[in-house]
């Protein structure tokens, strides 16, 4: 990641975990300067409505008596979706991992936020369904639990086609 292409956003809303107002430091590559315009890079923690790829407006605000770039509104879904994985327990995080990685060698892209906390952006690409079901098999097992803040359009008709096929 080139440094001077990427500017650190603050996304400002209610956790969807801990159902408190949290203000998140998330990473996007500049896509117009002149319109304020960010592509988001990272994947947010706290379930905010926004999937890394989505384009969105930040603007200048003063927090805490310091300038930011604060989040304003998106201006283009990417059609990626994000889902929250949660290991209950660390002595299944390698089990998760390695089949985590199964997704990732599809195209999914994983941040692990500690042992307990593994972060999940689906691009629109990759069959959702596919996810759904390593996901549904693990969290049948007890190992993992997962939530899927965000669910692009084209997932959910992924989803709802293979509903339809059964």
């Amino acid at each position: 990641m080139e440094q001077e292409n990427f500017r650190e956003i603050l996304f400002q809303y209610e956790s969807n975990i801990t159902n408190e107002e949290i203000t998140e430091a998330l990473w996007a590559e500049i896509v117009n300067a002149e319109e304020n315009q960010y592509m988001l890079y990272s994947i947010p923690l706290h379930g905010f409505m926004i999937a890394p790829g989505d384009i969105f407006v930040a603007v200048e605000e003063e927090v805490e008596g310091e300038t930011f770039l604060v989040f304003d509104h998106v201006t283009n879904y990417s059609g990626n979706s994000v889902i929250q994985v949660i290991i209950p327990e660390e002595e299944h995080t390698a089990e998760v991992e390695e089949k985590l990685n199964d997704l990732a060698s599809e195209g999914c892209h994983l941040d692990k936020i500690n042992e307990n906390i593994i972060l999940m952006a689906v691009p629109f690409e990759v069959d959702f369904n596919a996810v759904k079901s390593l996901l549904d098999g693990l969290a049948a097992t007890e190992v993992l639990d997962y939530a899927e803040p965000i669910i692009s359009d084209k997932h959910q008709e992924d989803i709802a086609d293979a509903e339809m096929k059964n």
